[in-house]
């Protein structure tokens, strides 16, 4: 199981890099005149009674990183929820708001102080302290809500849900994609860091073999300038797409070495590597190359357009990167998922509510669907998706038009 989430984290990082998170490569703001905004936030339909205490744990800023934007925008979809879906159970949602400040002893402080001050539920969007932070919140019964996470603590804990699909979206996006295009190989360039060489044959193979398609990987140790004898290594098996999984660096010496070699292949990269150091070291930047995603930031998309309508009313100075998206998400979509719950609001009525949620809409993702009461993937109960998307980037690492990705058929047993 480390090893899984081990390129889970890789996958998940850069939801905590300021970028765009597991999102796309950033979409323009979706500026409204106030009467648009108001069709678009739909009919006032207020909350009442005694709130609804949950926690919203998040990184916060540190020396490694700041993740202060997933703040604003998480209030700001649990003003909108109270203001016009009536909050959870027809109760206002209140946000008991921890910081983790990215340190074991501070991500599991804020676990203890979730129990202690017994709120009915708890939602982040990333974490680094994952199997800190999680594991006293899930032993007291309380649901753990995340939008992408990234340890085994919150990837298979009894009361615990992952809204996206994190890792098994990315990887079974592309190898759906793939087999749609008719690929027969690919091969994948990975970042030589020893725990992602188990992930790969864990997490990465096994929807390709199901797909049909022939799997090779070529690991590169981080910081390699030149990788023009790896790519001609990799040329000989005559794939017909490539996958770069690992950091901007990564990016820069791969598609030099396929400039190089005259490589014009389809070729997959990782929302991180979507960098203005990528696009400037290379003259094609990452124009043509294909990004899994599980948001749509396409300005004509209707949920995106409700994204930046809520912010505009409730946030308008708030920063709208991919941090911003996942907390916003995972607070609009703890609501979306309990939008029939009734009665009592309670620990055990959310993890039952949310258990029984079908085919809810995930949050700026263009219409991909969650259902928490059934795991796409066995060995990660949590799963309460496993659906992508796909878009080709401009030069500049922008998207274009989305297609919609179902990997579900590739991971059952």
């Amino acid at each position: 199981m480390a090893s899984v989430v081990s390129l889970a984290v890789l996958v998940a990082a850069c939801g905590s890099s300021g970028g765009s998170g597991s999102g796309a490569a950033g979409g323009a703001k979706a500026t409204a005149s106030s009467a648009a905004s108001q069709a678009l936030l739909g009919n006032v339909k207020k909350a009442a009674g005694a709130p609804v205490s949950v926690g919203f744990i998040t990184d916060g800023r540190s020396s490694a990183v700041d993740d202060s934007v997933e703040l604003p925008a998480a209030k700001a979809a649990a003003s909108y929820v109270n203001d016009y879906l009536g909050g959870v159970a027809g109760r206002p949602l209140e946000l008991v708001v921890c910081q983790t400040s990215n340190t074991p002893a501070g991500a599991a402080d804020c676990g203890n102080q979730m129990v202690s001050q017994k709120v009915a539920a708890v939602l982040l969007n990333v974490s680094g302290q994952g199997n800190a932070v999680a594991p006293p919140i899930i032993a007291a019964g309380i649901p753990y809500v995340a939008y992408q996470p990234s340890s085994a603590a919150e990837l298979m804990g009894k009361t615990a849900f992952s809204l996206t699909g994190t890792s098994v979206a990315i990887a079974g996006g592309a190898a759906k994609y793939s087999q749609q295009k008719g690929y027969k190989s690919i091969a994948v360039v990975v970042i030589d860091v020893p725990t992602l060489r188990a992930s790969i044959d864990a997490l990465f193979k096994p929807p390709f073999a199901k797909a049909g398609i022939a799997f090779s990987a070529s690991y590169a140790a981080p910081g390699s300038p030149d990788l023009t004898p790896l790519f001609t290594s990799a040329e000989q098996k005559k794939p017909d797409v490539y996958w770069i999984i690992g950091n901007p660096a990564t990016a820069v010496s791969s598609l030099k070495a396929m400039e190089t070699l005259g490589i014009t292949k389809p070729t997959f990269v990782l929302q991180q590597e979507i960098d203005p150091s990528v696009v400037k070291a290379v003259p094609d930047g990452l124009a043509g190359k294909l990004l899994i995603t599980t948001n749509n930031v396409a300005t004509s998309d209707p949920d995106y357009q409700l994204f930046n309508a809520i912010l505009d009313k409730y946030a308008p100075a708030s920063p709208r990167n991919g941090l911003a998206i996942g907390g916003y998400a995972v607070v609009l979509g703890f609501a979306r998922g309990l939008a029939g719950l009734t009665g009592e609001v309670t620990p055990a009525t959310i993890v039952t509510g949310l258990k029984s949620t079908t085919n809810a809409l995930l949050p700026v993702s263009g219409g991909i669907p969650f259902t928490c009461g059934k795991s796409p993937v066995t060995f990660l109960p949590a799963l309460c998706s496993d659906g992508s998307l796909v878009t080709a980037l401009t030069k500049e690492g922008n998207p274009t038009s989305y297609v919609k990705l179902d990997p579900s058929d590739l991971y059952q047993q």
